[in-house]
Formats: C-alpha cells, sequence, structure tokens
C-alpha cells in the first residue's frame, strides 16, 4: 500500500458521493500507473537498494551471480523476476487506494520457512516518503484538480504524503 494520507475538503463542489468516488479513482489509477513506471524501475538498482532498506545478501551469493550472470543488481538474480514485473501494469484502483498487482515468478509470493532470507515481496513494494510526497500525492492532486476543472467546477484538494 502506498503510504499517502488524504485530507479531502469537497464542500461546495456540488459533486455526489458516487462522482466524488468515481473522481477519487482516477486518481489513485494514475498513482498507481506512476508508481509502475517510474517507481519499480528503480527497485532493481544498487541506489534503489540502499534507498529503500534491502537486506543484505551474503558475500557467495553476490560472487556466484556476479561470476553466472555478471552483474549485482538487486533482486535479480537471472531477471526473470525484473521482467516479469515490468511487462504488465496491473493496477487496481478503488476510491479509498490502489493496488499494483505484481504478477511475477512464483518465488516472489511464496511462503518463507527460512526468515533469515529476504522478503522480496516485501523489498519491491517499498516506497520511500520522498517519492510518496513527490511523487505520488502530486499525481493524485493533479489527476483529481483536473477532473474536477473537466467538470467545470472548482475546489482545491490538498493531500499530504
Amino acid at each position: 500500500m502506498i503510504p499517502i494520507h488524504q485530507k479531502l475538503t469537497r464542500e461546495g463542489t456540488g459533486f455526489d458521493r458516487t462522482s466524488w468516488r468515481g473522481l477519487l479513482k482516477l486518481a489513485w489509477q494514475a498513482a498507481g500507473r506512476l508508481w509502475h513506471e517510474r517507481i519499480l524501475p528503480k527497485h532493481f538498482t544498487r541506489q534503489g537498494a540502499t534507498a529503500y532498506g534491502y537486506q543484505l545478501r551474503s558475500a557467495a551469493y553476490m560472487r556466484h551471480k556476479g561470476k553466472r550472470w555478471g552483474h549485482q543488481k538487486p533482486l535479480v538474480f537471472r531477471g526473470d523476476l525484473e521482467r516479469a514485473v515490468k511487462r504488465i501494469r496491473d493496477v487496481r484502483a478503488t476510491s479509498k487506494g490502489s493496488r499494483v498487482v505484481l504478477h511475477g515468478p512464483r518465488h516472489l509470493h511464496a511462503y518463507r520457512k527460512n526468515f533469515n532470507q529476504p522478503d522480496k515481496a516485501a523489498e519491491l513494494r517499498a516506497v520511500t516518503e520522498a517519492e510518496a510526497g513527490q511523487d505520488l500525492a502530486p499525481a493524485i492532486d493533479g489527476t483529481l484538480q483536473r477532473a474536477i476543472d473537466g467538470e467545470g467546477r472548482r475546489k482545491t484538494v490538498l493531500f499530504s504524503g
């Protein structure tokens, strides 16, 4: 879940509850698409591993990955996970939030018997406070404002991210 807290004031907009929820759904859909396009690719870089606080992998694993596959990219061994999650964009939005379903290899969502192993799904879902506040919240705000303006009504909506 994207850690964005909403504070909406909608007095005087003239929208009924159903149409307002439709506008919110559009805004969350835009945020989900933005996350998939701009933030998800950062998870497969070394800078992303540092920013999102990935669990350290063993030195033996990193040596093996470097020798076998010629790279040290986080969350990537052969590249199946990266290709799979970037290929399909499945954004499911409601008026209360957005969920981006990642269709990846089976091991992504498998039960972890050994809790010393990294939780790859949790690492992949991570969002920094800066991304939530500087990228996602303005996308929600802008989409919502454009939708309101398109309806011929004007209302300022504030988000805190």
